[in-house]
């Protein structure tokens, strides 16, 4: 199934948010919303440890700088994913490296990185922020400050910024159609569904019930763990990969009711690290998710609609 987005009910033909006056009147610098000193790479970092620092630092998004600290890429959790086997840049492992996996974990983070980086100024308004945000289909940027890298500003840093904008239940805003992927799916058919389609987290089904939810993360961590090497001795990263996706995605559920306030829905999601949960009524069935950018929407439609 496809997901129903909201966006269109407050884009402009430009693209551009349809923000109203409750954004611009405690409008602020983005100095007051980012998240100072990011983790940051070299773009002669190995994918192997690029993995590793994503793990122990629980960011998906980490800007690539020079040695003077300019930015000079971005590398994602996705690309990792589309490197090892889930899209276009799987042809470096193919080409370059014959398949081996010793070979494709000590490749260089600039390979997969995105040279051209959407990112915001230091003293830049928070609402041009979120234009850039929906506009580019980014949850997060860098922030530079005299062309260097300064800090990072995500979606949760901005729906905290805005917390007391954050009105409304979580049916109202949540995502009602959740596309799925069943348990026993090949693990690396996942991986290229999730880059093609764009999704970071897939909920698992098990005789049209949910019983987990494959992250973006949980593959990276995979990779990160030292078990592909145990699985492929001979070398051949196909073997490394010959999993299902119920052999590495979360079998816990986190889900919140569709009458929880969006408030606690967030304070929810920030706790446990999660940019996107599922959705129960009171009968405990699944009905819906609710990410992140769903929350933005709702500031944003808030915005619109109760100025």
């Amino acid at each position: 199934m496809v997901r129903h987005y909201r966006e269109p009910r407050f884009l402009r033909s430009d693209g551009k948010p349809n923000f109203r006056d409750r954004i611009y009147e405690v409008e602020a610098e983005l100095e007051n919303v980012f998240t100072r000193n990011p983790v940051v790479v070299s773009s002669n970092l190995s994918i192997e440890d690029l993995m590793k620092k994503m793990v122990e630092s629980g960011y998906r998004r980490i800007p690539v700088v020079s040695g003077d600290n300019r930015l000079v890429g971005i590398v994602t959790a996705s690309d990792i994913i589309n490197y090892f086997g889930g899209g276009t840049l799987n042809m470096i492992i193919r080409e370059r490296h014959k398949n081996n996996i010793f070979r494709a974990f000590k490749e260089k983070v600039r390979r997969i990185m995105e040279e051209t980086v959407i990112f915001a100024e230091y003293n830049e308004k928070i609402s041009s922020v979120i234009e850039k945000m929906y506009k580019f289909n980014v949850g997060g940027l860098p922030v530079i400050y005299e062309e260097k890298v300064v800090g990072i500003v995500s979606e949760r840093d901005i729906i905290g910024y805005y917390l007391q904008q954050l009105e409304g239940s979580v049916k109202e805003y949540m995502s009602k159609d959740i596309v799925t992927v069943s348990y026993d799916t090949p693990l690396i058919d996942a991986m290229k569904f999730m880059i093609d389609s764009g999704y970071r987290r897939l909920p698992v089904t098990s005789d049209e019930r949910i019983i987990g939810i494959l992250f973006a993360m949980d593959i990276v961590r995979y990779l990160a763990s030292g078990k592909p090497f145990v699985r492929a001795l001979d070398g051949r990263i196909e073997n490394a990969l010959n999993l299902r996706v119920s052999d590495v995605a979360v079998p816990d559920i986190l889900s919140v009711n569709e009458n929880m306030s969006l408030r606690e829905a967030f304070e929810f999601m920030t706790q446990n690290g999660v940019g996107g949960v599922l959705v129960r009524n009171n009968e405990g069935k699944i009905v819906g998710i609710l990410t992140e950018r769903d929350l933005l929407n709702a500031i944003v439609l808030g915005a619109r609609d109760n100025a």
